[in-house]
């Protein structure tokens, strides 16, 4: 865990912002963008794939976003529990442990 600054502005005060400095609006836009892009990818690959794929993508995924490289392995920085990725894939734990097991 960090620590966090948790700021607040009126929907007025932000609106006001945005139109202030374009620069900003754009790459707000961008970055939302990109944030739905990868949700609707991973709602479809969790509705569509069997169990087994759900947890490759999910994995393949936290190696992407907070994984470390060391020469041919790549370990994921987050620590997960099988229940904790039987959730995430939408699966039951004794699924995924069978599935992470073999």
């Amino acid at each position: 865990m960090t620590d966090t600054y948790l700021c607040m502005i009126s929907k007025q005060e932000f609106e006001s912002f945005i139109e202030k400095n374009p620069k900003i609006a754009i790459k707000l836009i961008t970055i939302l963008s990109t944030r739905l892009k990868e949700l609707y990818s991973l709602s479809e690959k969790i509705a569509l794939g069997d169990v087994r794929y759900r947890i490759i993508y999910l994995l393949l995924r936290l190696s992407e976003k907070t994984g470390k490289r060391k020469n041919e392995w790549q370990t994921i920085e987050m620590r997960l529990t099988h229940q904790d990725v039987a959730n995430m894939v939408g699966s039951t734990r004794e699924t995924t442990s069978a599935i992470m097991s073999n």
